[in-house]
């Protein structure tokens, strides 16, 4: 039994669903893989549920060559496996990704049969919102930010051989913390967070048997 379960992040972060979601998909012994990790703050919340977190990202200026990172790659070249991988989860890298079709189809290849990917991603307006900001600052590592409707995303995940649904839900409350905070003041949205309730989309897509 498992009595050890993350239910909240510690203080300064605000994805909280993120963890509500994954508690309820991934089981004992799972090998739970994220790309784009960034700086790996779900490490803790898979390990408490006795699987096995594997964190993978690009170098870049923002968050450099951290030592918490399990291997430094890019989402459509993975070191892994055919069939290796329980769980693929992405949370809000995957409009970062230069080649989302190759990013899709590598995460099909190393998920095990009835493995899953699951992505977590702004809605489309606030995606449009963040490219213009990234255009205007230009910063090498994010001049690939891509804007998607959900049935661009949906399309593009049944054409990698996933079937795939959207299970979007509102966020019950909006408290910014430290980390989406200084994030959004740097893009200077920070404005627009404080005033709405974000609607984040949620995919999950099955690997079939």
């Amino acid at each position: 039994m498992i009595s050890n379960r993350v239910t909240k992040l510690p203080k300064g972060t605000t994805y909280n669903f993120v963890i509500g979601h994954l508690n309820s998909e991934i089981k004992e012994g799972y090998k739970v893989l994220e790309t784009g990790c960034g700086a790996t703050l779900y490490r803790d919340v898979v390990k408490s549920l006795e699987a096995i977190y594997i964190g993978t990202d690009v170098p870049n200026q923002h968050y450099g060559n951290l030592q918490t990172l399990d291997s430094f790659c890019s989402a459509e070249n993975l070191p892994f496996a055919d069939g290796s991988i329980d769980i693929v989860f992405n949370q809000g890298a995957i409009d970062y990704m230069p080649d989302l079709p190759a990013t899709l189809q590598d995460a099909y290849r190393v998920l095990a049969p009835g493995g899953k990917m699951i992505i977590y991603t702004y809605r489309k307006d606030i995606l449009e919102m963040i490219h213009e900001n990234v255009m205007a600052t230009a910063r090498d590592w994010e001049l690939q930010h891509h804007v998607f409707s959900t049935q661009e995303l949906l399309d593009h995940l049944a054409q990698a051989g996933f079937r795939a649904k959207d299970v979007s839900f509102e966020l019950k409350s909006w408290e910014p913390g430290y980390n989406i905070q200084r994030i959004s003041e740097i893009a200077g949205i920070y404005s627009f967070f404080n005033r709405q309730r974000t609607r984040w989309r949620v995919f999950v897509a099955d690997k079939l048997v």
